[in-house]
């Protein structure tokens, strides 16, 4: 790998080059090692020749997860912010981690071994991050900014384009119980701190990249299929002859119902491991976005989700 020079920002954003999903595929050990390599393995490569350059990046802007963080079928009163402690397996009483889990942590292990001196050889917790203005300079020359990213709401990619064809077909639903907590972020404002983070020289450590409306999948699956708490008109033409053309009013992202549920019991049948993901949420809050400056420009779900799909974003 050629060195890493000249000062420019280094952004490493897409965790596989072919775009694939943590739970797009069954996690064999086959499958594990392809995400530890492209998310792990790529962050220590990068990391290593920023270390190496005469001539380092001014800021390096790596992606990670929320998934770093424990879940629960149902919502408790237990909030996760950039300062909570993540808890370990060696804890007493301590969430078993899946491997979701494991694999955020030591991604942001790789990352945090960039301020560590050149002869460590072994990295720090993830758990901690930095203040938006620190008293202490880093050690690296540069600035490091940790994203920790939800399901990032595009209808151009990514999860929506999985999930919307149920629904365009007036089949879909919500998943097990529909309680599960679902942290989200909409793809303009996702792509609008990561600008930020490379131009703010005062942004760097962790941050929590979340919506604020908290939302769970009975919630989500009802922007999606309807928008019906939505107070928003919206026209498009449903008929065309050759002398006019008729518009009805709809309010909707997907114009569609959604009467179905999935059980849990299929779905821990159809992805095994990877179950959780799905029937299983977290309370993932930012207290540090605020001090950055950074204003979210679609905070709800149910505008952000008409939004996506009636300007195609």
């Amino acid at each position: 790998m050629s060195q890493c020079d000249e000062r420019r920002p280094v952004a490493h954003l897409n965790a596989e080059p072919s775009g694939a999903n943590i739970i797009d595929h069954a996690w064999t050990e086959q499958r594990k090692q392809e995400l530890l390599d492209s998310r792990v393995r790529l962050t220590q490569l990068l990391v290593s020749s920023i270390k190496a350059s005469p001539q380092p990046p001014r800021v390096f802007v790596g992606s990670s997860a929320t998934g770093i963080y424990p879940t629960t079928p149902e919502p408790n009163n237990i909030e996760w912010s950039e300062s909570s402690p993540i808890p370990t397996s060696d804890e007493q009483h301590a969430p078993q981690p899946n491997f979701a889990m494991q694999l955020c942590r030591r991604w942001e292990d790789a990352y945090n071994s960039l301020d560590e001196p050149k002869t460590a050889t072994t990295s720090t917790s993830s758990s901690s991050s930095s203040e938006v203005t620190d008293s202490a300079p880093p050690r690296s020359a540069t600035r490091l900014v940790i994203v920790r990213t939800p399901p990032v709401l595009s209808s151009r990619g990514g999860m929506l384009t999985q999930v919307k064809l149920p629904f365009q077909l007036g089949l879909g639903g919500t998943l097990g119980s529909g309680r599960q907590l679902f942290p989200w972020i909409h793809i303009d404002d996702w792509t609008a701190f990561v600008e930020l983070a490379i131009k703010n020289e005062n942004v760097r450590g962790t941050f929590n990249l979340v919506a604020p409306e908290i939302a769970d999948n009975a919630q989500f699956t009802k922007a999606l299929a309807s928008g019906t708490s939505l107070a928003r008109s919206l026209t498009r033409p449903c008929y065309t002859s050759h002398s006019r053309s008729i518009d009805v009013p709809v309010t909707a992202a997907l114009w569609r119902p959604s009467f179905f549920f999935v059980p849990s019991f299929m779905i821990r049948l159809a992805y095994g491991e990877r179950a959780p993901l799905l029937l299983e949420g977290a309370h993932i809050r930012s207290e540090r976005l605020a001090d950055t400056g950074f204003t979210f420009a679609h905070p709800a779900i149910h505008e952000a989700m008409a939004h996506l799909f009636t300007n195609n974003v």
